[in-house]
């Protein structure tokens, strides 16, 4: 089993700020972000940002396909 941690940040231009930390666990990804708005409507959400969790699953990794190569028409 493995275990990695991770971190960052966003800039949405005129929007918002955005922190985040995560944790993926095997085929899970566990994430808390939390966006800070710099943009007007700093009003309505009374200078207060949002929190967000995310857990994602995978599946099944997919082997990447073989290229195929195509070749490419001529127009007149």
């Amino acid at each position: 089993h493995s275990i990695a941690f991770n971190a960052g940040g966003w800039y949405r231009l005129g929007d918002a700020i955005i922190v985040y930390v995560g944790m993926d666990y095997d085929n899970f990804k566990l994430g808390l972000s939390y966006d800070i708005n710099t943009s007007g409507l700093q009003t309505a959400s009374l200078k207060k940002g949002g929190l967000e969790i995310s857990l994602i699953y995978i599946l099944k990794k997919i082997a990447p396909t073989k290229n195929i190569r195509v070749g490419c028409p001529v127009f007149l």
